[in-house]
């Protein structure tokens, strides 16, 4: 069985490998070929190394953010890139999961258009919830529970903390309607059951510092390997 699966992997890696790049990179990969998690983080990182493969999850990233991130923050002195590369700078001490949770938090945002003016806004997009399930289909928890958590975080640390709430940009106060305003007693209980709340309410104080008009911060390149590390882990079967 062993000698059997080498062999498919070398036949994968060297004739197939643009199909096994395309197919992790869009979480469609065959169900049939029942293979070990080891196997497929082998396909995966060999897919990847290789010069002209498919679109990996960096360059899938790369390319939403170079479509829409140049747009501005929904009434915040920033644009969509600048924004999440800034809520990724403060969490630089954080782990690893939780700067690339931090730097896409927002994609929702940018998968699925909304009105670029908040006045036009008549519902709240849950881009938490969008933006969750897209990254599930890329990252480990670690990545995309804080993500899908983030706005709940939101309205959490308005029930929790006497002063969050004043410390909100107005694009925020005006979202934080929409999104239900501060949490009951039973959602604040509710919340704190979820495995993730904490790193969620951490994702949701990057985010409201990352609105900063003209700073200097890595830029979205140079996320590249925390990229890759972290879908590497979903791939692995490691949460």
């Amino acid at each position: 069985m062993t000698r059997v699966r080498d062999s498919l992997v070398r036949s994968l890696q060297y004739r197939q490998v643009m199909t096994v790049s395309l197919l992790f990179a869009t979480g469609a990969f065959l169900p049939v070929l029942t293979m070990t998690a080891s196997i497929r983080k082998r396909l995966y990182c060999a897919a990847v190394q290789r010069e002209g493969h498919a679109m990996n999850v960096v360059d899938e990233i790369l390319a939403v953010f170079g479509k829409r991130g140049a747009g501005a923050y929904f009434g915040e002195p920033v644009s969509m890139t600048e924004h999440a590369l800034q809520a990724a700078y403060f969490a630089q001490a954080a782990a690893p999961s939780l700067v690339v949770a931090a730097l896409l938090h927002d994609v929702g945002h940018l998968v699925v258009p909304v009105p670029e003016d908040l006045a036009d806004w008549v519902e709240d997009a849950r881009h938490e919830e969008i933006g969750g399930e897209w990254l599930a289909r890329r990252f480990p928890p670690e990545v995309f529970e804080p993500v899908r958590l983030h706005v709940p975080a939101k309205r959490y640390l308005c029930a929790t903390h006497v002063h969050y709430f004043s410390k909100l940009s107005p694009a925020s106060v005006a979202t934080l309607k929409l999104q239900g305003g501060p949490m009951s007693a039973a959602e604040v209980a509710q919340f704190e059951t979820e495995r993730y709340h904490e790193d969620a309410v951490k994702v949701r104080q990057w985010d409201d510092q990352g609105k900063v008009p003209g700073l200097v911060t890595p830029k979205l390149e140079e996320y590249r390997a925390r990229i890759e590390e972290a879908a590497a882990q979903r791939l692995g079967g490691r949460t």
